[in-house]
């Protein structure tokens, strides 16, 4: 059977935030029992991305066959130094991503980061294969402290998580704030994403259904279109022109870029995350407001569903300037508003003009003729 969601991977053998080759196992452990489960949900897509020379390649260095189908792909230092603006960071994760987005073969894909552990449930809903393809999925991100989980087995291991679990980002809304502090095992089920006015709940599946969002959005098209308002005359009015005009939507941007699902033609649609090598903070958000403009509705996997994120050192970040947030407002107000494109990439994203190296891709011939496959 074909896999039915692509699992993009996007990193380099540099230890970043410690102990990295123990998370990316930690990892590779933990999905290894899912696949076991079900061995044809799901593909992955290991993008080495400008490997340090002095380290193994994350294909020599772990054993990743224990996740089934893996396509590896390597982005070899010389392209690296060849993307304008690129080497300013060591890695460009988005980029890289993008990759595994476009090149995977599975209908729906995703971004996962190494520290990202999917809880059961949601592993057990997307097993049903009954995702939207005109929606994109979202959950809430529980951050734990990883120390009391090593070396328990996935069921164990999910357990843990959830007992040392201390905050919770959530969906932007207007009756809560987007992040959850001291959260306990206790609190942790109440202090997720809840569903807006006019949002509906699938009692099935435990997904809300953000239909209040789209209803925001055809309402004030249909009143303002792309209207300058010169003097606003009404409350609704000021809002729309307001800079934070984007937050009345109640989007799910909250650590987007650990967890969001979309079919693989909403990704193509898009054209992926913004490849802007000058940012890095906000690339995720993006993704969200892009397939939200393009007109894919949000769905949250609501709690008990959850994504737990093991907590680690972001000393690495330190140093590279990101431009003020108003600059990034701006930019999302304007794609909601039709006033900018959703797709803010060229055609040639995902490094569609450089000599990226495959392994164990299942269809070669659908790649560009630049590419190198191997195996």
């Amino acid at each position: 059977m074909k896999p039915y969601v692509t699992i993009s991977f996007a990193n380099r053998n540099d230890n970043y935030g410690g102990f990295l080759a123990e998370r990316i196992q930690l990892f590779i452990d933990y999905y290894a029992h899912f696949v076991k489960q079900h061995p044809d949900l799901f593909e992955f897509v290991i993008i080495d991305y400008n490997p340090p020379s002095d380290k193994p390649t994350l294909r020599d260095a772990f054993n990743w066959d224990v996740l089934g189908r893996v396509i590896q792909c390597e982005v070899t230092p010389e392209i690296h130094q060849a993307i304008p603006g690129a080497s300013i960071r060591k890695i460009q994760d988005y980029i890289a991503r993008n990759i595994g987005l476009r090149y995977g073969t599975a209908p729906f894909a995703m971004v996962l980061n190494q520290d990202i552990f999917i809880s059961s449930s949601i592993i057990h809903e997307i097993a049903h294969r009954r995702l939207s393809p005109h929606h994109y999925y979202r959950a809430d991100r529980c951050d734990f402290n990883l120390d009391p989980c090593k070396g328990a087995a996935a069921p164990e291991f999910e357990k843990l998580a959830e007992e040392h679990t201390f905050v919770v980002h959530r969906r932007h809304a207007s009756n809560y704030k987007e992040i959850s502090p001291e959260v306990t095992a206790q609190t942790l089920a109440n202090e997720g994403s809840r569903p807006e006015p006019g949002d509906t709940i699938d009692p099935n599946t435990n997904i809300i259904y953000c239909t209040a969002s789209r209803a925001r959005q055809i309402k004030d098209n249909l009143e303002f279109g792309n209207k300058q308002l010169a003097a606003p005359s009404s409350h609704r009015e000021m809002i729309y022109q307001y800079h934070q005009y984007y937050i009345v939507f109640c989007l799910h941007t909250n650590a987007a870029g650990d967890f969001v699902i979309a079919s693989k033609e909403a990704w193509e649609k898009i054209r992926g995350f913004p490849e802007d090598t000058g940012f890095y903070m906000q690339t995720d958000a993006y993704g969200v407001f892009q397939l939200f403009a393009a007109g894919y509705d949000q769905a949250i996997f609501m709690q008990p569903h959850r994504i737990y994120h093991a907590d680690h050192d972001r000393a690495g970040r330190a140093g590279f300037v990101e431009p003020e947030y108003d600059v990034h407002e701006k930019r999302f107000n304007d794609i909601l508003k039709g006033k900018a494109p959703h797709t803010l990439n060229p055609a040639s994203w995902a490094l569609q003009d450089y000599a990226l190296r495959f392994w164990n891709h299942p269809e070669p011939t659908a790649l560009p003729k630049n590419f190198i496959v191997e195996g």
